[in-house]
């Protein structure tokens, strides 16, 4: 039998009290099927919100008749209105703590009704990570997650990421709780970094911030410092931490100089501040070995040329001729 409610009585809000006390631990073990993801589930601390839309079907209760039949969706102000319950403020609430919030005002009217939620789309929690991983893109978060977790689900940092990850949040949600966070010049967002190294090394857990909805995690690529010529191995050389390395440490992540090398005319190619041209600084490597001259530091972007000694490599070729010469006669002599 149906019982006429009456608002002005404010018994939901008692019930509704007593239900979260009592329905505890048991509710936070339910999970719910998420049929938009493919067939995943979301975990129970999944909190609800804006644009989240989702069934509700309460067991052996014709009394509703067909007032459940359609879907819910939570609206931007983070309620939802659910008949014989009234506005519900969904937002920031589990799945079983919304199911425990809906039982308790059909309680009213329905003697112990067991109600079940199912979330069909999941637009409430994205997460947006940009740049050097291996998964860009819009992710949903499934409950509290940390920097690191997000990372995670973004596939991890790629091997061209940089050494700084930036978080960028709405100001709903507070300041960053980081070392030098602050708000953007229009006030609406904070931004912080964080060491990408000492996250994955775990050496300062509290940089492994709780991460809030719509905060944007960026990733750069890491800059790079270039060394060509007379070397073992050319190529392209990440920064550290500082975004510089001296010449020597570019030197060794290059395997060290060929024998064919002039290191007393190498140069560093570097360009000017806003534009394309290069200047050239001279560079003698050997007073930088025999200690006569200080290590120098590279910057981003910088080429560390090594030229060829044109007179080191007649002699080196003569020397080969001359060991493939001498090994002929040797193998001849053998037969």
């Amino acid at each position: 039998m149906i019982t006429t409610y009456n608002p002005r009585t404010g018994i939901l809000v008692l019930w509704l009290a007593l239900t979260f006390a009592a329905a505890g631990q048991e509710a936070s073990r339910t999970e719910v099927d998420v049929n938009a993801a493919g067939g995943v589930k979301a975990p129970t601390e999944y909190m609800l919100g804006a644009g989240d839309i989702f069934s509700i079907n309460v067991t052996d209760a014709k009394e509703i008749g067909d007032q459940y039949a359609s879907d819910f969706t939570v609206a931007s102000d983070g309620f939802v209105t659910v008949p014989m319950v009234g506005r519900v403020h969904a937002e920031g609430m589990s799945v079983p703590q919304m199911q425990a919030a809906i039982a308790a005002g059909l309680r009213h009217y329905i003697r112990d009704p067991q109600v079940s939620i199912t979330v069909k789309t999941l637009k409430s929690q994205p997460v947006s990570v940009l740049g050097a991983v291996n998964t860009p893109g819009v992710h949903q978060l499934y409950g509290p997650k940390r920097l690191a977790e997000v990372i995670a689900l973004a596939g991890g940092l790629s091997k061209e990421s940089g050494y700084r990850i930036t978080i960028t949040r709405s100001k709903r949600w507070g300041i960053i709780p980081l070392p030098g966070a602050a708000f953007d010049d229009t006030g609406e967002y904070s931004t912080a970094q964080v060491n990408a190294r000492e996250l994955t090394d775990g050496n300062h857990p509290a940089d492994n911030v709780v991460i809030r909805p719509d905060d944007v995690i960026t990733v750069p690529k890491a800059q790079l410092v270039y060394v060509i010529g007379e070397v073992h191995k050319a190529g392209g050389f990440t920064l550290g931490d500082e975004d510089k390395v001296s010449l020597l440490q570019a030197l060794a992540m290059a395997e060290g100089l060929a024998k064919t090398a002039a290191p007393g005319n190498a140069r560093i190619l570097r360009r000017e501040p806003n534009s394309e041209t290069r200047h050239e600084i001279k560079v003698n490597i050997k007073k930088i070995f025999s200690g006569k001259t200080k290590d120098m530091q590279l910057n981003a972007n910088d080429i560390l040329f090594i030229p060829d000694n044109p007179s080191k490599r007649v002699a080196i070729r003569i020397a080969e001729g001359a060991i493939q010469t001498l090994s002929g006669i040797i193998v001849w002599r053998g037969l």
